[in-house]
């Protein structure tokens, strides 16, 4: 995903920084599922942060999840928006965000693909600091 990702990260100069904590352990699920995840956060990171940013991306193992962590020092999510970010069609319509496109439906298949796997995801923000997204997946 890195491979894949790291050309838009290059546009926008940024830098990205990968820490795995995991000598070598197997999730069960579906494999594309996973990487739509993975992407959908990447790329919001990506998108939502401004050209020269930093976005950090970690996997570390649990005692019965395993954990990924995506982090941005981008423009944030209005606290006001931060309880329905998964919800369908849902999009922050801020003057940071307006320039942005989008149909508001990669956080809410994230959180439906999550769930089929019996994980959880959250988030933590503070507009204009950046996004942190969170998600475990279970050891099975």
């Amino acid at each position: 995903m890195l491979k894949e990702l790291k050309p838009k990260a290059d546009e926008k100069n940024m830098r990205v920084s990968y820490k795995k904590n995991i000598p070598s352990l197997v999730v069960r699920g579906d494999k594309e599922k996973l990487r739509t995840v993975i992407s959908n956060l990447m790329g919001n990171a990506i998108k939502f942060t401004p050209d020269g940013g930093m976005i950090w991306i970690s996997v570390k193992e649990g005692k019965r999840s395993v954990h990924f962590n995506i982090k941005d020092n981008g423009i944030g999510i209005p606290i006001e928006h931060q309880s329905r970010i998964f919800d369908k069609f849902h999009q922050v319509d801020t003057s940071a965000s307006r320039e942005f496109e989008g149909m508001g439906l990669g956080l809410a298949i994230c959180k439906e693909i999550i769930d089929l796997h019996g994980g959880r995801i959250w988030l933590k923000s503070k507009p204009s600091e950046g996004s942190e997204f969170h998600f475990n997946i279970p050891i099975r």
